[in-house]
C-alpha cells in the first residue's frame, strides 16, 4: 500500500509541477507587468447590483475626474481588464464591498471601498449637482487616502516633513 503511494507520488509529482509551477509563473508575471505599466492609475470598480446602477451613472460617473476609468463588474469577464479582475477575485480585495477605487502601484493593487460613505447619499439617485459634488468630495477623500504614503519609511518622512515646514515658517 505504501508502496503504491509513493510510486503514484513519484509519477504525479512531475506532472503537477510541469504544469502548476508554468501557470502560477506566467499569472504572476502577467501582474507583475499590468502592474508596471498601469502603476498610477486609479479603477472605479462598480457593481449593477443592490440597486447601484442608477445612483451610479446618474451621479457618481459624471463627478469622476477624467483619469479615473470604471470598470463594472459583471459575471461575464471583462474583456478590456482580465487581469486586473482576475487578481481582484483571486486577493482580499475581491471582499470589498463595491463600488471601490483600485489604485495600481509598482508594488500592489491598493483599495478603498465607496460603499460605506455613499450609502447615506444613494437613496438620491436622481440627477443632482449637489449629489454630484457630494460625490466628487467623497472620491478626491478616498483618492487622497490611497495616495498617501504608508509604511514605515513613509511614515518618518511625514513625521520629518511637518517639523521641516515649521522651521522655515518660523525664520
Amino acid at each position: 500500500m505504501i508502496v503504491s503511494v509513493c510510486i503514484y507520488l513519484v509519477i504525479a509529482l512531475p506532472v503537477l509541477i510541469a504544469f502548476y509551477v508554468p501557470a502560477r509563473l506566467v499569472e504572476s508575471l502577467t501582474l507583475r507587468l499590468f502592474r508596471r505599466r498601469c502603476a498610477g492609475r486609479l479603477y472605479l470598480v462598480c457593481s449593477r447590483r443592490h440597486n447601484w446602477h442608477e445612483f451610479l451613472t446618474n451621479n457618481l460617473i459624471p463627478a469622476l475626474p477624467n483619469y479615473i476609468e470604471v470598470i463594472w463588474h459583471l459575471r461575464e469577464r471583462s474583456l478590456k481588464y482580465p487581469v486586473l479582475l482576475k487578481r481582484l477575485a483571486s486577493s482580499r480585495i475581491y471582499g470589498v464591498p463595491r463600488p471601490y477605487l483600485v489604485l495600481v502601484t509598482r508594488r500592489a493593487l491598493l483599495c478603498r471601498s465607496l460603499n460605506g460613505p455613499l450609502q447615506q447619499i444613494k437613496p438620491h439617485a436622481k440627477k443632482s449637482t449637489v449629489t454630484r459634488q457630494a460625490c466628487s468630495k467623497l472620491i478626491a477623500e478616498a483618492e487622497r487616502k490611497l495616495r498617501a504614503p504608508s509604511g514605515p519609511h513613509a511614515r518618518k518622512r511625514a513625521n520629518t516633513a511637518p517639523s521641516h515646514q515649521s522651521t522655515q515658517r518660523s525664520s
